[in-house]
């Protein structure tokens, strides 16, 4: 062993099954394949005889050979996992969850070589199906021997396949910092993996014979990445180790942070079958599972036009949570899975005319993970607000409901962003940058020394690459021109704010990348260290906006939490709106992604100051006509 470690030097992990797969890589580079393959197979039975081996250094992937491809090697612990259930017994049990760990950190592993893609358990029917098994075997387990060890097996199981780009780009500096790694090689890493997942984005817009070039650019950038992976995890072997695979925090601890007045619930969409966790204050771990229709993807489609589809979705998505939570119970925070991120959750109904906002304060986010980290973040922020508005005056559009996506169309008058600036830097004490004063020079010069950001500008949304949607900046010097923020320039800042509200329509629009969420400016933002964000899904009527602005924050001037004071506003609105605009349609697409608790004690104004996006795209016609009608 200690020979072999002077062989191996930094790479040696002291184990048998490491061993066996360096005798494996041996043989295959000698050509003798028969050798190698016997030693391959005793490495995988070394590894499994190992549970503490969890992570990707642990697991006996051979690079660059055709001795055994990736995908044939997730068949066999697939196929080894069903050998040990099928066995039974405690033994055998305990080793079919030892070999699903093994696979889950293959995956992880396989995702992050990918560089940006979901992973494989996202995409994958077969891999899916089998995560399927695995919830249904630690229900079983569970109910049958009541240990709450297959509760948390669950939870792990859901929750670690949440939000994982987000999760490694926060922990990522702290992680560093730990472990040696210099800053300019985090951040130089992190610039190719972005600079690589833009061109892929831009590749598929690209027809056939176009496409050489950029395919020529990815496989330079990927290699020049390898290289920077291969340096830092021989230099700095702590510090990958650690970023392979985050740890999810103890079920215990998890609950103890969570707001005593708040259940989170994280969803798992399999294929016909919904999977849930819901956690609680102090309480135990629950597990839900239930059928899900036929036209389930129907239903999603058409819940904010058809109040059926909403009462439907509602029956189908929370029903059964709902009916066991205690009465104090009065805030929902969900983690949603795959489509269910297109579910405007405030907009379902669970009887007639009633809303659930009406009942719950409402927010989402990306992973327990994410959660519990900035839970755990207690740091001071400054009680200044940047807010930058733009009117686009110059732009030479009319002034209609229509948002501009992609940078096609004509830009549309916001006539009252730079006066919302204006109100909300007043009411926080902050600064206020207008028109060509609100440039991306100006923004990225100041922004840092300001604990909440506001932008009443528009948005662009590219679906087909979410890293080219923007934010439209003015320019300076050019009244008719404008500069854009792009998300993938976005992701990249050095962001430490609690709140960054986006009035811009589509702001929280984007692709849903499987259990990653939306890739969205929202995202963008969180991705940068943003505490919590609030943004609008799609355009918004401005006159609607006006009121929410003033219902919301009378709300939040008195202390509440960003969560309610929203919900306290959309409840307000929706008793009082004139038909016309009474619809989901009108207001529904605002949502709270992140930390909704109270985050800093030396705020008096802003218990947790979260400004609700509000997204201008309507002209002064339809503002006239709400008037008109008393809603103000």
């Amino acid at each position: 062993m200690t020979k072999a470690q002077q062989i191996f030097g930094v790479y040696a992990q002291g184990t048998f099954a490491y061993l066996h797969l360096q005798g494996a890589k041996l043989a295959a580079a000698q050509g003798d394949f028969p050798l190698a393959e016997r030693r391959f197979r005793r490495s995988l039975g070394q590894l499994l005889r190992d549970s503490s081996l969890t992570d990707a250094a642990g697991l006996p992937y051979i690079g660059n050979t055709e001795l055994v491809s990736e995908g044939d090697l997730i068949d066999w612990l697939m196929d080894r996992y069903n050998y040990e259930v099928a066995r039974g017994g405690p033994l055998h049990d305990e080793r079919a969850l030892v070999v699903h760990d093994k696979l889950d950190s293959l995956l992880y592993a396989s995702w992050q070589r990918a560089r940006f893609s979901e992973p494989l358990y996202g995409e994958h029917p077969l891999v899916r199906e089998h995560y399927e098994r695995v919830l249904r075997f630690c229900d079983r387990k569970f109910r049958a021997s009541g240990d709450a060890h297959y509760r948390h097996r669950a939870y792990r199981i859901i929750a670690g396949t949440k939000g994982g780009n987000l999760r490694r780009r926060l922990d990522g500096k702290q992680i560093a910092a730990g472990a040696g790694l210099p800053p300019n090689l985090l951040a130089r890493r992190e610039s190719l993996r972005t600079e690589l997942a833009i061109l892929k984005y831009a590749t598929r817009k690209k027809r056939k014979g176009e496409r050489q070039q950029s395919v020529r650019k990815i496989v330079l950038v990927d290699r020049q990445l390898q290289d920077l992976d291969d340096s830092i995890r021989t230099q700095h072997p702590h510090f990958w180790r650690l970023l392979q695979r985050p740890p999810l925090p103890p079920a215990e601890e998890l609950t103890a942070a969570i707001p005593q007045d708040q259940v989170v619930i994280d969803y798992f969409l399999g294929r016909g079958t919904l999977y849930a966790i819901t956690a609680r204050h102090g309480a135990e771990l629950d597990y839900y599972e239930w059928a899900l229709p036929a036209n389930f993807s129907e239903i999603v489609e058409r819940h904010l036009d058809s109040p059926a589809a909403a009462d439907s979705l509602y029956r189908l998505l929370l029903a059964p949570i709902v009916a066991e939570l205690p009465a104090h119970i009065n805030r929902l925070q969900l983690i949603p899975d795959a489509d269910l991120w297109n579910v405007s959750f405030g907009a379902l109904r669970p009887g007639g005319d009633h809303y659930l906002i009406e009942d719950y304060a409402i927010s989402l986010a990306y992973s327990h993970q994410t959660l519990h980290r900035d839970r755990d973040r207690h740091g001071t922020y400054p009680n200044s607000l940047l807010a930058l508005g733009v009117d686009y005056a110059a732009a030479g559009g009319e002034t209609t409901p229509l948002a501009l996506r992609a940078g096609t169309g004509v830009l549309t008058p916001l006539p009252r962003a730079p006066e919302e600036a204006r109100s909300v830097a007043a009411i926080s004490g902050g600064k206020a940058l207008v028109n060509q004063r609100a440039g991306r020079m100006a923004f990225l010069s100041d922004f840092q020394q300001y604990g909440m950001l506001h932008f009443a500008v528009h948005g662009t949304l590219d679906e087909l690459n979410p890293f080219n949607s923007a934010l439209l900046l003015g320019k300076p010097g050019k009244a008719a021109e404008y500069e854009r923020l792009p998300l993938g320039e976005i992701m990249n800042l050095d962001m430490h704010q609690r709140l960054v509200t986006l009035s811009a329509c589509h702001a929280g629009g984007g692709p849903v990348e499987g259990a990653q969420g939306i890739n969205s400016l929202a995202r963008a933002f969180r991705t940068a260290g943003t505490r919590a964000v609030l943004a609008s899904r799609w355009a918004m009527n401005d006159g609607v906006s006006l009121d929410l602005t003033t219902r919301f924050y009378g709300q939040l001037d008195q202390g509440l939490t960003p969560d309610v004071a929203l919900q306290r506003a959309l409840v307000n609105y929706v008793r009082g709106a004139p038909p016309e605009f009474s619809s989901p349609l009108h207001w529904a697409n605002l949502v709270v992604v992140g930390v909704t608790g109270v985050t800093d004690e030396q705020t008096k104004r802003w218990a947790f100051p979260l400004a609700v996006t509000l997204c201008l795209g309507i002209g002064a016609a339809v503002l006239a006509a709400l008037r008109a009608v008393g809603a103000w």
